[in-house]
């Protein structure tokens, strides 16, 4: 009985020893980094008045807003592939005012259009360094219709200036182009202004332009003719 109460202490002591060495870690919190959201830029249709998409362009570099995505259709999708190059906006305003139009237009006879379209498509090419849609520094949508069952199609892979050909090919103006066995024309048919591919994309804020609407009477400003709206949801 006596060596029992000797040794209780010293039980004890290892038991508490036990206790200390299995407690719980306290919980660190560790805050976390805000994630940056992904803003897109879709350039809507507007044949003749597509260089207008370079003067939001610009408007938007000098408030420090680069886009992440690019989505163009028809005449975006030509300033929309020049952009996702690496271009910046005094660079692309250069470009449109040296381009001649001889350099995009290539007439045929036909009851299905009177220009090919393959200038353009060279033109695009020759200006991007021939690199495909998803080599480009930029990560760029191209909006175009599959002709024969109506649908949308994003190019996001290949060859860039087939892609903007395809979606700036007028019906009646322009020649349909074949991709893959399929015929594809204007993407405006079928998404006027690019939001939903934007967002198909992984887009988190999109400033969508629209330039297919009539100059209002007054004071032209930077981005004129044309409506900027931008959309979270």
């Amino acid at each position: 009985m006596t060596l029992l109460r000797r040794l209780m202490p010293a039980s004890l002591l290892v038991l508490l020893a036990a206790c200390t060495i299995t407690q719980a870690p306290t919980e660190i919190s560790i805050p976390k980094t805000p994630v940056k959201p992904r803003v897109a830029l879709a350039l809507g249709g507007g044949a003749a008045k597509g260089f207008a998409h370079i003067g939001v362009i610009k408007v938007l570099e000098a408030n420090g807003i680069v886009p992440d995505i690019i989505t163009g259709t028809s005449a975006g999708s030509v300033v929309g592939s020049l952009y996702a190059s690496g271009l910046n906006g005094m660079q692309l305003q250069a470009k449109a005012m040296q381009l001649d139009e001889s350099e995009l237009t290539d007439w045929t006879l036909s009851t299905k259009g009177f220009l090919k379209g393959e200038k353009l498509e060279n033109y695009i090419n020759t200006q991007l360094g021939n690199r495909p849609i998803e080599k480009l520094p930029r990560k760029l949508g191209i909006v175009a219709t599959e002709l024969d069952s109506g649908q949308k199609v994003v190019f996001r892979m290949g060859n860039t200036g087939q892609a903007v050909r395809a979606s700036a090919s007028i019906p009646n103006v322009f020649l349909p182009v074949v991709i893959g066995g399929k015929r594809y024309v204007d993407g405006g048919l079928v998404s006027p202004v690019p939001v939903s591919a934007a967002r198909e994309m992984g887009a988190d804020f999109v400033i969508a332009v629209d330039i297919s609407a009539k100059p209002k009477p007054g004071k032209a400003t930077a981005c004129s003719p044309c409506w900027i709206r931008a959309s979270t949801s």
